[in-house]
């Protein structure tokens, strides 16, 4: 595993969605997406851990396995025919789950590649270090929208 690899998947653990509202806590969650990656290619105390006490799908499926169109799938929550993004270049154009958990009061961030063609979506994040394409590791500090 290369360190780039490592920094991410730090960055992305770290980056956990949290509630604004203390009242009332809400669940707290982070989504890794890996890519060009085989299923039994990461095997480590701190995953196994994430399993042990999260919610680890045993039993995943993909509709598409070209990335972009695959990501677009994931945070729109739709299959391919229906968020219309069939290559790398292609805009989402359609409401995302972390738009609506922003809205919602959830902080939100995104670590690493984007991969969806179009504007990137930095308003739908409180804190963006993400790029399009195949983009570039260590680039930078991490920008808040705050």
């Amino acid at each position: 595993m290369t360190a780039s690899f490592r920094y991410h998947l730090l960055l992305l653990l770290l980056a956990g969605c949290a509630a604004h509202d203390v009242e009332r806590p809400r669940p707290s969650f982070v989504i890794l997406v890996s890519d060009d990656q085989r299923w039994d290619a990461i095997d480590f105390p701190a995953f196994r851990r994430l399993a042990a006490e999260g919610a680890h799908f045993r039993n995943a499926f993909v509709t598409t396995s070209i990335c972009a169109i695959s990501r677009a799938s994931i945070v729109s929550g739709r299959l391919a025919r229906h968020h219309r993004v069939p290559d790398f270049a292609t805009a989402l154009d359609v409401e995302t789950f972390p738009a609506l958990l922003k809205k919602a009061g959830y902080r939100t961030g995104c670590f690493g590649k984007w991969g969806i063609g179009g504007k990137l979506p930095v308003q739908d994040f409180d804190v963006w270090d993400a790029w399009s394409g195949q983009g570039q590791f260590f680039h930078g500090e991490v920008h808040n929208s705050e």
